[in-house]
């Protein structure tokens, strides 16, 4: 086999984006019209009239590399933060194959950059809900941005899945001795970011100013990568947590269903079922927007079942509530704490789905964030 570079971070999408500047590291204008830093999940989508599509997950941004022009090797500006900002997220584009080697086809009308300050529709039973509403949205129905997507899914309409995971490394406090909520915690949301100073130049970060913030974040988005005009979709039915992929397999009648891992030690797998069905030849654009959400339940002989989380088995006042606290709904519904849940994959000649489990130092040693037993042979 052989290779080449296809693209990097810093190229340029569209030819008014300048090349990438060494000593500068560029800006966050250029940054907003190139390639993203740190690739994750991607996928490959195709036109009817042959043109070849691409998505790829930017996950997020090595500090110390993209701000080399800085002294601290961290952010320092507005326009560092916007940099920052832009590195995130997903990078679209179309490429050709032309005199043998493929190459970015520049000002595509399929090209664009969806990044931590794109708007976004929220989708869903958490749709409107006064959990997910913000200064700057008081509807709780339009969100800004994406950020450490990680892996992702491909739906059989042709729409990309972007998966968010450690989103909660970007919230901060304005008072690093402020008192963490219990469900703040259970998502690892801190006083401290990890380093991107978001919140030094753009309040929503601060989760003491905006306080929903944080649970805007966290779910799958999707993306139609044939439609630029198109509006990224927050869908809150596949539950909130730090998702790695998304896996989506039709069911016996058409309905789609979608395997979910929890990357964290200590956290679960999910499964998503659609009330509405798969329409080969019709409108899917609502497919993931409701359904039914389940736990997994592992039992000591090889077996196990799926938990359905409900008001009923959760405890919790509303479908919406278990979609942005999903975490909290699975341990109260008795789900099998996991060893860091990654990717999953769908065998596509039967019935069986594959899990692929990280690490997990601290089984048997102490409980996840939620206090729930993760010993080697509890629940």
């Amino acid at each position: 086999y052989s290779w080449e570079i296809l693209a990097k971070w810093g190229d340029p999408l569209f030819t008014k984006g300048k090349w990438f500047d060494h000593y500068s590291r560029g800006t966050g204008e250029s940054q907003e019209l190139a390639f993203g830093d740190n690739n994750d999940g991607m996928d490959t989508f195709y036109t009817k009239d042959g043109k070849t599509i691409i998505a790829v997950n930017n996950e997020y941004v090595n500090r110390s590399i993209i701000y080399d022009n800085r002294s601290s090797k961290l952010p320092e500006t507005a326009d560092d933060v916007r940099k920052g900002k832009a590195g995130h997220g997903v990078s679209i584009f179309e490429i050709s194959n032309a005199n043998g080697k493929w190459e970015i086809v520049r000002d595509s009308k399929y090209n664009r950059r969806i990044t931590a300050d794109s708007r976004m529709e929220i989708t869903g039973p958490a749709r409107g809900h006064d959990l997910l509403k913000t200064i700057s949205d008081p509807t709780g129905t339009l969100s800004l941005g994406t950020w450490n997507n990680c892996g992702n899914g491909k739906t059989p309409w042709g729409t990309y899945l972007a998966c968010e995971e450690n989103f909660n490394g970007y919230f901060s406090n304005t008072d690093p001795n402020a008192d963490i909520p219990p469900e703040f915690k259970r998502y690892g949301i801190s006083t401290k970011d990890w380093g991107y100073a978001w919140g030094k130049f753009d309040d929503r970060f601060n989760w003491d100013l905006e306080p929903n913030e944080p649970n805007r974040a966290g779910y799958v988005v999707e993306i139609d990568p044939l439609n630029p005009s198109s509006t990224p979709k927050k869908r809150t039915a596949l539950g909130r947590f730090k998702h790695e992929n998304a896996e989506v397999v039709l069911g016996r009648n058409n309905e789609v269903i979608v395997y979910l891992g929890d990357d964290e030690r200590g956290e679960y797998l999910y499964k998503f079922v659609s009330s509405r069905k798969y329409n080969q030849n019709g409108d899917n654009s609502k497919v993931l927007e409701d359904g039914d959400l389940f736990v997994a339940k592992f039992n000591d002989n090889g077996r196990g079942k799926w938990l359905p989380l409900t008001p009923k088995t959760t405890g919790m006042k509303s479908k919406a509530e278990i979609a942005i606290h999903t975490r909290m709904a699975a341990s109260a519904a008795g789900g099998t704490t996991m060893d860091r849940p990654e990717w999953v994959a769908a065998n596509p000649l039967k019935a069986e789905a594959y899990v692929a489990l990280t690490n997990n130092k601290n089984r048997g040693k102490k409980p996840n964030a939620g206090g729930d037993d993760t010993s080697v042979n509890g629940p």
